[in-house]
């Protein structure tokens, strides 16, 4: 059976994780401002004063959780760095008596908002504090028909679906018709025109955009294959149908991967005005070391993986390879394990127990020949910058 290791992630850890971010990502981004909001895929820095075991760089969960000693989980989005910190000293002076705490974003999340239809330049957009429906108009090089000829929709990051009154907006650019626009929000123009009649694919397809539906719409997966059909790291499981103000879970997978022909992916026909969204599966493992590929690979989402699987995803060991001291590190709450694996046990002793099967977050790192001596303390240091750097641009 496999042996566990357990080791707490340190100062260490963390500056290297600080070092190997600048490294990327060029001088720090701007400061950001008093009433900058959390959000998830932020890297934030958390340092108690006169407390340095404390200080921790650490990631806003796609839940909006962070994992903080002696405090346990803790929501950080949607609060200010000054409210979080100030929720943090809250629960720490249950244990300790007057800390202060201070809360720095290290790596903001990629602020954008999205806008598709009637404009010139449909896409991403980057996104500043105050912005508003034709500002964002604006920056896509304005709308390709006449405001009475549009319909607009916004499509709101923290959920639900606001009408757009086009006309009034532009009428009256300073009223409530000129919606405000918060991060990762989606401006949908429709062209009210007969002869347009067209369909939206967006996220993990090859060809995002609009599509034409002709008079009676077309079948969801005909319209999923001139869109280039989902990427690999596309959820299949996840896809979004938005109609309207309603939003229909489709599960792409019995379609495009078991091939059924009777599931109900197929029987959906799309109507204009329609968005079809396919989000990124989550779900990521990394192969390091001593491999053909070093990467990060998706999860399947119908079957698991174990730590064959994954180094065949990355081409398997090279032959400088020590294939008898794998290790497999995890991050539980804002600590690591690791796991040693045995190759050659597997392989030659047909001890499948020890072929374990990898989660989310998951690092396989296969060692070099004559790398010996690793301590549990020995690699976690690296691969908790590894960590924090895999949630980058999620």
């Amino acid at each position: 059976m496999p042996r566990l290791h357990s080791a707490r992630t340190g100062l260490v850890g963390a500056a290297i994780a600080l070092l190997a971010l600048a490294a990327l990502t060029g001088p720090a981004a701007a400061q950001q401002g008093a009433d900058y909001v959390l959000g998830p895929d932020d890297s934030i820095e958390i340092s108690v004063a006169d407390h340095p075991e404390l200080t921790k760089l650490l990631p806003v969960r796609p839940d909006g959780k962070i994992a903080f000693p002696e405090v346990g989980e803790i929501v950080a989005a949607g609060k200010t760095p000054s409210q979080l910190a100030a929720d943090l000293k809250a629960a720490l002076e249950k244990h300790r008596n007057n800390v202060n705490v201070v809360v720095t974003v290290v790596t903001p999340r990629s602020l954008r908002v999205r806008i598709v239809g009637a404009v010139k330049s449909p896409g991403v957009y980057e996104y500043r504090p105050g912005m508003r429906v034709l500002d964002l108009i604006a920056v896509a090089g304005g709308l390709t028909s006449r405001p009475a000829r549009v319909r607009g929709r916004l499509l709101k990051a923290s959920g639900g679906v606001a009408e757009l009154d086009v006309v009034e907006a532009v009428g009256s650019p300073e009223t409530d018709a000129n919606a405000r626009l918060n991060v990762d929000d989606l401006v949908l123009l429709d062209e009210l025109d007969p002869l347009r009649n067209k369909a939206y694919v967006m996220g993990r397809v090859a060809k995002p955009g609009a599509y034409d539906l002709g008079d009676e719409g077309r079948p969801l997966l005909a319209v999923l294959a001139e869109a280039g059909n989902p990427t690999e790291d596309a959820a299949l499981s996840r896809c979004v149908l938005i109609r309207g103000k309603d939003e229909t879970r489709v599960d792409l997978r019995p379609s495009l991967i078991q091939g059924a022909s009777d599931d109900s992916a197929r029987a959906i026909i799309l109507k204009p005005g329609d968005m079809v969204f396919v989000p990124r599966n989550e779900a990521i493992v990394s192969v390091m070391g001593s491999v053909q590929r070093s990467g990060q690979f998706a999860l399947p989402e119908d079957k698991p993986i174990t730590v064959l699987d994954a180094l065949g995803l990355a081409g398997g060991p090279t032959q400088a390879a020590n294939p008898r001291d794998v290790s497999v590190v995890r991050m539980v709450e804002g600590s690591a394990t690791v796991t040693k694996v045995d190759l050659d046990r597997i392989m030659k002793r047909k001890d499948f127990a020890m072929n374990i099967a990898l989660q989310k977050d998951d690092i396989v790192f296969v060692p070099a020949k004559g790398e010996k001596g690793f301590t549990a303390s020995d690699l976690l240091a690296p691969f908790t910058a590894l960590y924090y750097l895999s949630r980058i641009g999620r």
